[in-house]
């Protein structure tokens, strides 16, 4: 049954993460969008990461593509996997303040030099090994969180890890 369980539900977060449609004004739950992630990257996690989520709120619901916001979260999430090296974890935290939800994934993985912080958001740049990443991930997450009129931040030290923070409109 738990395996059944589980199958299902990586089975649903692929079928929406992959929906492809142009809608903008779809009403996404954030939390939904953030566990469908986990499950299709739970292999990755397993055994090795551990997971703590803390979310304020039962319903947070934003404005824009349920698919593309998927996307976005996905590629934290797979980035905060990447650079941990070993055994680690990621916190992923949701708060309500005023009409934004602030959504911070903090990883323990290596960290980003000062040097590379202003760079992350840049098309084709990369702190991974060459033939390791594009350098589109993050550009694609800054592209998506502009769309959805939202904010997103990094904080990063070498050696301590990062915390990336977006900042979305409830509706």
């Amino acid at each position: 049954n738990t395996g059944v369980q589980r199958a299902t539900d990586i089975i649903r977060g692929l079928n929406r993460f992959s929906r492809q449609t142009s809608s903008t004004d779809e009403k996404c739950d954030v939390h939904i969008v953030i566990d469908d992630c986990l499950s299709v990257l739970n292999i990755q996690l397993i055994n090795r990461i551990d997971v703590e989520k803390s979310y304020k709120r039962e319903d947070v619901f934003v404005l824009g593509n349920e698919g593309r916001l998927h996307q976005a979260i996905f590629n934290i999430l797979s980035n905060s996997i990447q650079a941990i090296d070993g055994d680690g974890s990621i916190k992923i935290a949701t708060n309500v303040i005023d009409s934004f939800v602030e959504i911070r994934i903090t990883d323990s993985g290596c960290g980003i030099s000062t040097d590379s912080l202003g760079q992350v958001f840049d098309p084709f740049y990369t702190t991974k090994e060459p033939g390791k990443g594009t350098g589109l991930g993050l550009t694609i997450v800054y592209d998506i969180v502009k769309e959805m009129s939202g904010k997103i931040e990094l904080d990063s030290k070498v050696g301590h890890g990062t915390t990336v923070s977006i900042k979305l409109p409830v509706i």
